[in-house]
């Protein structure tokens, strides 16, 4: 099985909007749709905050959990922070005193 997340932030409450990032993450979903090679793609191209987004991640790597995945594509487009040596990608809602709920943790 392969999969794929595909995650666009353009719009930021607390950081410059990226107004590329809304085509960038379209083009790339419209690119994988085309080759037909993911057999379940989860989108969230609409600059979802950190919860909404951990929570449907979460969903699509639970409802795979039984599957042997073979590949995974990961694609983000929009603002990225280093701490340190911990790399965040932010979320709409991202703001740098709560960076930690940006954790997302998937337990089996």
């Amino acid at each position: 099985m392969n999969l794929a997340i595909i995650i666009g932030i353009s719009e930021y409450q607390n950081a410059t909007p990226l107004k590329a990032c809304k085509n960038d993450v379209i083009l790339f979903r419209d690119v994988l749709k085309k080759i037909k090679k993911n057999d379940d793609i989860l989108f969230l191209g609409d600059s979802p905050q950190g919860y909404v987004a951990k929570k449907q991640i979460s969903d699509f790597v639970t409802k795979h959990k039984e599957e042997t995945v073979d590949e995974l594509i990961f694609y983000y487009t929009g603002h990225g922070e280093r701490y340190g040596d911990d790399f965040f990608y932010l979320f709409s809602d991202f703001k740098k005193e709560k960076k930690k709920r940006l954790d997302l943790e998937i337990v089996n």
